[in-house]
């Protein structure tokens, strides 16, 4: 079942799903609610922590219209688990710019078990976000992709299977998409935040705070190093508008040793495009900006009275919290409390400064200069 499928921009689309997977051989449909011009690269997870066992994710047949994807227990398990959810993150390969918010994504044909690394086409100015997920069919053992080394203008990264399975592995396709990181807000009032924990998840939980509210968050993350060699992928819990809890999950085909050194996970938060008040504003846009999701009235106010209501400043793209004088109702003008002040001299000449349409404070530096006559 999909919870609140958005389409981001016409390069993405991305969605919570939840289910439960019934056995090893059972897939399940991904239909795109547009479809896309040429397949797109798709990444997925982590997984929630409903089951306890072990578990990834696995796609195959992806096209313009769809994938199929898998709950992933690894191979010692019987490969039947509970109902977890899970965003995926489907984007249009290329070099892409979604509304300031720069990404390059991509399919690597064959990635096996030994490092490889991949250059960029086009550099970020610094360390981007990466999320990966591996392509594989039926015959495929359970398996994740381990990067290392992201830098700007590239990374290095190789599959690994369960540790009781350490054979020589068939390369299998990799799907990516690199972000830069920050926050973004698009001029839908859609909100993108592109993170990392640094050096800090382990197999304990550790909890990631959001730099702002997300309505609806659709939430995706991957281990962005290396350092700890164990076969391991990422679970996560407790997701809400401020915060995710993540872990590093080791699986237990060799020994029921999980404990995991740290590791930096890179995280992408996507939000709704909501408007629960049907105030015309979405709700991420109203949170930002410190207006009330839930008061259908503040769309008609005058936040920082240069005479233009919230819901005009959307519209225009403005920020309703700073006050604009070129918008057509915000006009400062200076005028004499004393109308022959310019003319009497030793006379102190008093000012009162109005502002069309507001009576909101204000402040403005002003200078005076003598008339050359």
């Amino acid at each position: 079942m999909a919870l609140g499928i958005q389409p981001l921009a016409l390069a993405f689309e991305a969605a919570t799903l939840e289910t439960a997977q019934s056995n090893k051989a059972s897939w399940h449909e991904v239909t795109f609610e547009s479809p896309f011009d040429s397949p797109p690269t798709v990444m997925m997870g982590p997984v929630s922590f409903n089951g306890s066992d072990p578990s990834t994710l696995r796609i195959r047949n992806v096209s313009n219209e769809g994938f199929q994807f898998q709950i992933d227990e690894w191979d010692y398990r019987d490969g039947s688990h509970t109902e977890e959810s899970f965003s995926y993150l489907a984007a249009q390969p290329g070099l892409l710019d979604l509304d300031g918010l720069p990404a390059i994504a991509g399919r690597i044909e064959s990635v096996g078990g030994t490092l490889q690394s991949y250059t960029f086409d086009s550099p970020f100015q610094s360390p981007p976000v990466i999320l990966f997920q591996i392509e594989a069919s039926d015959s495929s053992p359970a398996l994740v992709v381990r990067p290392r080394r992201i830098t700007a203008s590239g990374f290095q990264l190789r599959i690994q299977a369960e540790e009781k399975n350490r054979t020589r592995l068939t390369p299998r396709p990799v799907h990516f998409i690199a972000l830069e990181q920050g926050q973004y807000l698009q001029s839908n009032g859609q909100p993108f935040i592109v993170g990392t924990t640094g050096d800090q998840v382990t197999h304990s939980w550790h909890n990631i705070e959001f730099s702002s509210p997300i309505s609806e968050p659709v939430f995706l993350a991957h281990m962005q190093s290396s350092f700890g060699g164990n076969t391991a992928s990422l679970r996560h819990r407790r997701l809400g508008e401020t915060s995710v809890q993540v872990k590093v999950e080791e699986e237990q085909s060799l020994d029921s040793e999980v404990s995991h050194i740290k590791e930096s996970v890179g995280f992408i938060v996507i939000g709704a495009i909501a408007d629960h008040d049907e105030d015309g504003l979405p709700d991420n846009w109203e949170m930002v900006h410190g207006l009330d999701p839930n008061d259908p009235l503040d769309a008609e106010t005058d936040q920082d009275g240069d005479g233009t209501t919230n819901l005009e400043e959307f519209a225009e793209g403005t920020d309703p919290q700073e006050y604009d004088g070129m918008i057509d109702g915000g006009i400062v003008r200076l005028v004499t409390e004393n109308e022959s002040a310019y003319e009497k001299e030793l006379l102190h000449a008093s000012f009162q400064i109005r502002r069309a349409k507001s009576d909101a404070p204000i402040e403005i530096k002003l200078a005076l200069e003598s008339h050359p006559d």
